[in-house]
């Protein structure tokens, strides 16, 4: 047309070459996997999440599956029955143990079974969101455990224990946990640290409340709270200053999930200039909410 030559990259709606429009035109597109929004919700611990994520992809090595992958000849029986072949539908779902762990859930909730993840969770359709909640997480922790339960009896040599394994799976469902409230005339610092990489930049967050130290680390507390040779040696002279301005300091354990204003001021403290600090007189506004008492909050063990 009579004009300058420039070049155009054509992927991009306004012709300019960038990492991520480059990376769409080479990269191979699978079909949405079904049930992956189900795993990471903020209910569903993130070990949990990804080792269900592995199970829903199927990228777990079954004598089936090593077989026909690798064209190893390996005679495909399961450890666990010592009967039928192994695959990850036969140890998820067919042998006796994991019909007796669905069977055993069920009852629990009242629900009925079925093969299908999707088709399990939608059972709970028409309960409470905590139902519903605790249902996502009781489905999840047993294809888990029968997995892990697999993979013990191959490369541990475990026997399978059907009270130990109730126990493991209880211990995916949530733990209640409170906020421990001001004893009169207190004034109490909630504190927590962070730290990115390792080693790399540090912070810490406190938040003053109405002299009470609660800390969601229960080794600190047990430091703390012992002889005075337990302590660190360069913070030993501090914390004898300290002690010696006060008449009492008592020193509380409170579980993260109960300590979280902290626990985000001290991540924002990433933000912050080596050796600079700020105050509040008052809430930040990025604290939406702070710890109450008679409030239940919940954790995993």
């Amino acid at each position: 047309m009579g004009g300058v030559d420039y070049s155009v990259w054509k992927t991009d709606y306004k012709g300019d070459f960038s990492a991520s429009s480059a990376k769409e035109l080479v990269r191979r597109r699978y079909p949405a996997l079904e049930g992956t929004n189900m795993l990471w919700r903020p209910a569903v611990h993130p070990a949990l999440a990804a080792r269900n994520w592995k199970l829903l992809r199927g990228v777990c090595a079954t004598l089936d599956k090593v077989r026909s992958r690798f064209k190893y000849q390996v005679v495909n029986k399961c450890c666990l029955c010592n009967n039928q072949e192994e695959s990850l539908e036969h140890i998820l779902w067919s042998y006796n143990f994991a019909s007796r762990a669905w069977n055993w859930i069920s009852n629990v909730f009242g629900l009925l079974p079925h093969e299908n993840f999707i088709t399990y969770y939608k059972a709970a359709k028409g309960r409470s969101r905590m139902i519903k909640d605790l249902w996502l997480l009781a489905i999840l922790a047993i294809r888990s455990e029968l997995w892990m339960t697999r993979n013990g009896l191959i490369y541990g040599n475990q026997r399978v224990n059907w009270l130990f394994f109730q126990k493991k799976v209880k211990n995916f469902v949530p733990k209640e946990c409170f906020w421990e409230p001001l004893v009169h005339n207190e004034l109490m610092l909630c504190c927590d640290g962070a730290e990115r990489s390792n080693p790399g930049r540090e912070g810490a967050g406190v938040v003053s409340g109405q002299f009470c130290i609660g800390t969601d680390s229960m080794s600190v507390v047990l430091v703390f709270s012992s002889n005075i040779n337990a302590v660190p040696w360069f913070l030993r002279p501090r914390w004898v200053a300290v002690r010696a301005i006060y008449n009492a300091i008592r020193i509380t354990h409170s579980h993260r999930e109960a300590n979280f204003a902290a626990d985000y001021m001290a991540k924002r403290s990433f933000l912050l200039e080596e050796g600079e600090g700020l105050s509040y007189e008052n809430r930040p506004d990025f604290i939406l909410s702070i710890e109450l008492p008679n409030v239940s909050y919940f954790r995993f063990d």
